[in-house]
């Protein structure tokens, strides 16, 4: 049987190319990803989303999962606490990313007008290239 193209009424995104560039399809690779308890995941268009938890110590140097190609933009961390830790206490993390594959992360808080360090397992988020 003979088809005539111009007949097809193919939908736009049948007649699109794959790449990453404007008006084409990403291909699943694009969406590389380990989604464990310290994982990552890539978008289209290069940015990495990773993540994990840090546990047993209150200063942390740590290696993300992967490595960003061009380097982290984005570090947050989270102090973890349950309801028989002390959920009044208000406790600050800090950190920065120190290259493409580690960051450092301390959890403090005030006791008595005093900064300290405070033994606390910590959530983190970092967003890079």
């Amino acid at each position: 049987m003979v088809i005539n193209h111009g007949n097809v009424r193919l939908g736009e995104a049948a007649k699109r190319g794959v790449g990453t560039a404007a008006n084409q399809l990403p291909d699943m690779s694009c969406f590389m990803s380990s989604v464990t308890g310290n994982g990552y995941m890539n978008l289209p268009g290069g940015l990495i989303l990773q993540w994990g938890i840090l546990t047993g110590a209150s200063k942390y140097t740590f290696s993300f999962p992967i490595a960003f190609p061009t380097g982290g933009s984005v570090l947050v961390g989270m102090a973890h606490t349950t309801d028989v830790a002390e959920v009044s206490l208000i406790s600050t993390v800090n950190g920065f990313i120190k290259d493409k594959k580690m960051a450092y992360l301390a959890s403090s808080r005030v006791v008595n007008g005093v900064p300290q360090f405070y033994e606390r397992s910590i959530h983190w988020y970092a967003l890079g290239r």
